[in-house]
């Protein structure tokens, strides 16, 4: 289409990207448009996706988010959520009390870091903070920005505050970067047809993964994929 140039996205980074942290930038607009529509699968949300498709595979012109130069490995401490009503049952909040109705003499147990009803639920999670992920796509630049206005952060519990992003520069490009670097190695999970078609020569990682969106119901391929998450 006249309107797809090839770009690079620049997401600039704000708090610790938990991991594991893997996804494409098809994934993520899709996961906007989502938000936007409600559309989950098929034709009506590949429609909206303001990438170039290739025909034969079905796979977008959107590379892996590639995490930034000098990435720094941390380690996120979060605290348990209320997120369902089964969370705020009686049975877990309400005060002890006597067969009489009355409350007991300690209705509320002392809070406990270890043990006990009302111990400090805590996870602990490896985390990466980077100063900017880096994208490249082929597709409609002004639609792939307004879609990604909605994206307020990447990773697991980006809603609490994880991989917050500061602000996305989109740049249009010489050349398409989002299938094949300029190495000729994969920028994203390329179907092994594709990749063979392609016929870069280049290296790659043998792996089995889903290539297209929505990703978590899609059939495993066996697929060339990049070398690593960190641009080198």
């Amino acid at each position: 289409m006249a309107n797809h140039v090839p770009f690079k996205a620049v997401f600039h980074i704000a708090t610790p990207i938990i991991l594991p942290f893997s996804t494409t930038l098809d994934g993520l607009l899709a996961a906007a448009i989502n938000g936007f529509t409600g559309l989950t699968e098929g034709d009506d949300l590949f429609n909206e996706i303001p990438l170039a498709l290739d025909a034969e595979s079905r796979v977008f012109h959107g590379s892996t988010l590639f995490l930034g130069m000098r990435p720094r490995h941390v380690q996120v401490t979060k605290s348990r959520a209320l997120k369902s009503d089964d969370d705020l049952d009686a049975r877990h909040i309400a005060p002890k009390r006597k067969r009489n109705g009355e409350l007991t003499n300690t209705p509320y147990p002392k809070m406990d870091k270890s043990r006990g009803d009302y111990a400090h639920k805590l996870s602990y999670y490896g985390a990466v903070e980077v100063p900017t992920v880096v994208a490249y796509g082929m597709g409609d630049i002004e639609a792939v920005r307004h879609c990604l206005e909605v994206i307020q952060g990447l990773g697991r519990h980006a809603q609490q505050g994880c991989g917050e992003i500061r602000r996305i520069d989109i740049d249009e490009i010489d050349a398409d970067l989002s299938l094949v670097s300029e190495q000729g190695n994969p920028q994203r999970p390329l179907p092994m047809p594709l990749w063979e078609r392609l016929a870069s020569g280049g290296d790659y990682l043998p792996g089995t993964v889903a290539v297209r969106p929505p990703y978590w119901q899609e059939p495993l391929e066996t697929c060339a994929l990049p070398l690593s998450q960190e641009l080198v």
